[in-house]
């Protein structure tokens, strides 16, 4: 069935994309990656950067007892446990982390909002395996097996990421006041990590214990 336009911006991932536009472009800049990863020890430093962002973040995500009702397995989802993998296989300590304290953090009071977070977490996704890519073809520059928060997925990359995009607007047709949620979650979510990457004292600041 061929969609028009009225279809297509009815579709909550549609609107998601168009009013989190501006806050992408910014976190893209803002981690420069895979340009800013020229080392092993730049490897492990971001991947400490992400744990430090994800685990609680993940933490409040599966928090929410509503997802199986929505149709989304949350704990296929998460990555913290593929982060922490990289990292020990790396050498460092995933405990030992700086992690996001609450100021940092988005505020998620519902699941809509929630949704919109994931939203986040499940778009960064796509462009892992490019990351990735870019890194082991770097002269000098080896990863061993610390590839799963980037290239976890495999196969399944795209037909995770569709499942989850159609989960999203049949949430968005059956709940249309909850819309605007989903989009407040996901614009918080940009604006966290854009806080939380902003600079190396951010991670200092953290608390280590979630």
């Amino acid at each position: 069935m061929h969609l028009t336009d009225q279809d297509q911006s009815e579709k909550l991932s549609v609107e998601l994309r168009a009013r989190t536009a501006g806050l992408h472009r910014q976190i893209e800049q803002l981690l420069n990656l895979p340009d800013a990863i020229a080392s092993g020890d730049d490897y492990r430093r971001w991947l400490e950067g992400f744990f430090g962002f994800y685990h609680p973040l993940e933490q409040i995500l599966a928090a929410f007892p509503d997802w199986e009702s929505l149709g989304i397995s949350i704990a296929s989802r998460l990555h913290s446990s593929h982060l922490a993998h990289d990292l020990a296989v790396l050498g460092g300590d995933p405990e030992s982390a700086p992690r996001a304290r609450q100021g940092i953090l988005p505020e998620l009071p519902s699941i809509a909002h929630g949704l919109g977070a994931l939203y986040v977490l499940e778009g960064a996704t796509l462009g892992g395996q490019v990351i990735l890519r870019a890194i082991e073809s770097r002269p000098g520059l080896s990863i061993g097996a610390a590839r799963q928060f980037f290239g976890g997925r495999g196969r399944e990359l795209g037909p995770m990421w569709n499942e989850f995009r159609d989960r999203l607007d049949d949430y968005g047709r059956d709940r249309p006041p909850s819309r605007n949620d989903v989009v407040a979650g996901a614009q918080s979510t940009f604006q966290s990590l854009l806080t939380w990457f902003s600079s190396a004292r951010s991670w200092n600041r953290c608390d280590h214990e979630t």
